[in-house]
């Protein structure tokens, strides 16, 4: 059976939030484990890579974005949960290693019409 909130497009972070009764802060989906291991920089590097960073919680926020910047990435505030669709699989800024503007470019042009390969329901024998 399928969640019929995430299915009508409720990102599946905000789904998880409520599901758990606790903050989640949305971040490291968009970026491939070879770039976190390869592309880190110190803060101020001309061309740091970008990690879009999503949540409710101000406070786990924050910490989500120390961490970022600790490993090496510029955070970049990337709104809600109720937002973070804007950086699922699928949208603009899933994959590519964007500076800080590649990254608030990409989520301003992402769509809520998620690609049909990434449409839970549409895959034979998925549920969420």
């Amino acid at each position: 059976m399928r969640c019929a909130r995430v299915a009508n497009g409720m990102p599946e972070s905000q789904w998880v939030a409520q599901q758990l009764g606790r903050p989640v802060i949305k971040a490291f989906n968009n970026i491939y484990a070879a770039h976190l291991q390869n592309f880190g920089l110190p803060a101020g590097t001309t061309g740091r890579v970008a990690i879009p960073v999503a949540g409710d919680d101000s406070k786990a926020k924050a910490i989500v974005f120390r961490l970022v910047d600790e490993i090496g990435f510029d955070p970049v505030d990337a709104g809600s949960l109720a937002e973070s669709w804007r950086q699922q699989p699928g949208t603009p800024v899933y994959g590519p290693a964007f500076v800080a503007a590649g990254v608030q470019r990409a989520l301003s042009q992402a769509s809520r019409e998620r690609p049909l390969e990434f449409r839970a329901e549409e895959r034979k024998g998925t549920s969420v």
